[in-house]
């Protein structure tokens, strides 16, 4: 084994080590295999150097991106700027570090400022997903859809644009999706409508954390502490599993020694489970004060005990990589990660200057840090 401070490099690491490293993978192309793309662009190869808080727009007229789409075979990020926004739009969701990079590597981004008062133009900003030819794939994306700060539209935005294209949807760009989508839904009115859950549970097993995250619809997982007793907070989209189901995972599975409810109706589901399992209510107790639950370093071994520890990764990266990890497949655990985030791994290994534990930090406060 290589030790890299208190990282052990096991065989597992050193294979995914040697893929990450393979020169052919970095000159530009995809590993098809694992669905980790590799960044090249008009300046070559990336480099960490190279990161930016914006996305990087190569062109400013459509006939030069139309001419690059059809040289590299991408769909087209074209973003239409109104008169009235030249010198104030800015998006939360297009500053993110994963849809900076979704767009830069897979797709032609063009920034187009629009004349005022040009015939059939809007004065706002609108989003549009264009072929090689410069046509419409999909239906565009109006101002105050990309002010909002939640990810959903824009990523699944990007991803139906891919696959409009034909083009192979890598897996950290999926599971983007399923995380924000789990978290937020779109109405039929263009409001939001926040829509994940959390449940708490007394830990009773460590492997209760991969064990959720078998679960469909299961976000997060985090082994945190609530007077002075062990507990899993348990993140979910509401819309795919439910509390009740993950009640029955949980006593089924003796991955919990205590149910915790916040409210009446949870009280009586949390019976109802009991009941149905034949368990005792004793171990039904009410969350008091969620405010009291503290975060820890017991949980996510998996991703603390690799390099992993020092790549920023979403919460749904996260738990899947550290179920993984856990079970002896590191080498597996790399091809969730984005190309950036596969270089943020690699000069973990060589550069100790460069690592910043992002265990229990958010994939954006730990990519600027």
């Amino acid at each position: 084994c290589i030790h890299h401070n208190a990282t052990v490099v096991g065989p597992q690491e050193a294979l995914a080590k040697k893929r990450l490293s393979n020169p052919n993978l970095l000159n530009g192309g995809t590993d098809i295999a694992s669905g980790s793309f590799l960044y090249e662009n008009d300046h070559g190869v990336f480099t960490p150097a190279n990161e930016h808080r914006d996305i990087n727009y190569v062109h400013r007229q459509l006939k030069y991106a139309k001419k690059e789409a059809r040289k590299k075979k991408r769909p087209i990020f074209c973003l239409k700027i109104g008169a009235s926004e030249r010198h104030e739009f800015q998006s939360g969701a297009l500053n993110h570090p994963l849809v900076i990079e979704a767009v830069e590597t897979l797709f032609v981004p063009v920034k187009i400022d629009i004349p005022p008062g040009e015939s059939g133009s809007s004065d706002s900003t609108v989003l549009e997903i264009l072929d090689k030819r410069g046509k419409p794939l999909l239906a565009a994306l109006a101002d105050d859809q990309l002010r909002k700060r939640n990810l959903v539209v824009v990523v699944d935005t990007l991803v139906k644009g891919l696959e409009a294209s034909s083009k192979p949807v890598p897996k950290y760009l999926r599971l983007m999706l399923e995380e924000e989508s789990g978290k937020t839904e779109v109405l039929s009115t263009g409001k939001h409508k926040k829509v994940d859950r959390v449940a708490f549970f007394g830990l009773a097993d460590s492997k209760a954390e991969g064990k959720f995250a078998e679960m469909n619809g299961v976000l997060e997982v985090q082994v945190c502490m609530y007077k002075e007793q062990l507990l899993l907070r348990v993140r979910y989209a509401s819309r795919v599993t439910s509390l009740g189901a993950l009640m029955k995972q949980a006593l089924s599975q003796n991955l919990a020694k205590s149910l915790y409810y916040q409210s009446q109706e949870e009280l009586i589901l949390a019976r109802m489970t009991c009941e149905q399992l034949q368990r005792s209510s004793h171990i039904i107790q009410k969350m008091e004060d969620p405010s009291q639950v503290r975060k820890t370093t017991a949980g996510r071994s998996g991703l603390r005990s690799t390099a992993l520890r020092y790549v920023p990764m979403t919460d749904l990266q996260k738990l899947h990589a550290n179920k993984l990890v856990n079970e002896g497949h590191f080498n597996e655990a790399t091809h969730l990660l984005s190309a950036r985030q596969s270089a943020r791994l690699m000069r973990s290994f060589s550069d100790t200057n460069s690592r910043r534990d992002s265990v229990d930090l958010t994939l954006v406060e730990s990519w600027w840090s």
